[in-house]
């Protein structure tokens, strides 16, 4: 190794070629644990999400056996809630209607 100077406080090494090669790879190596460090923790954050979407496929073909034995009673329920909806619109329609009427009717008078 020769140390050169080339300015005041700067200094150049020149290395030789297998010393840079072995310097190169050792970088190279920490890099790639740099890497897998990121990657674990990384995996570590979404743990959460990733046995949530575990437990969600165990429970599918449980869900879907249910469903299927017990059609009726969720059409049932589902057309209780649509009609539950459909009965509230028409309400809150009626109200809106005769509050703007009576609006209109204290604007007029």
């Amino acid at each position: 190794m020769t140390l050169k100077h080339v300015h005041d406080s700067t200094y150049v090494y020149k290395l030789p070629v297998n010393v840079m090669l072995q310097l190169l790879s050792m970088m190279m190596m920490m890099l790639v644990v740099v890497m897998m460090m990121v990657m674990v923790m990384m995996l570590l954050m979404q743990e959460r999400r990733l046995y949530m979407y575990v437990k969600y496929c165990e429970n599918k073909p449980k869900s879907e056996f249910i469903v299927a034995e017990y059609i009726d009673y969720f059409e049932v329920c589902l057309l209780s809630v649509c009609l539950g909806y459909v009965r509230r619109v028409i309400v809150i329609v009626i109200v809106t209607d005769c509050v703007q009427r009576a609006g209109l009717v204290l604007r007029l008078s």
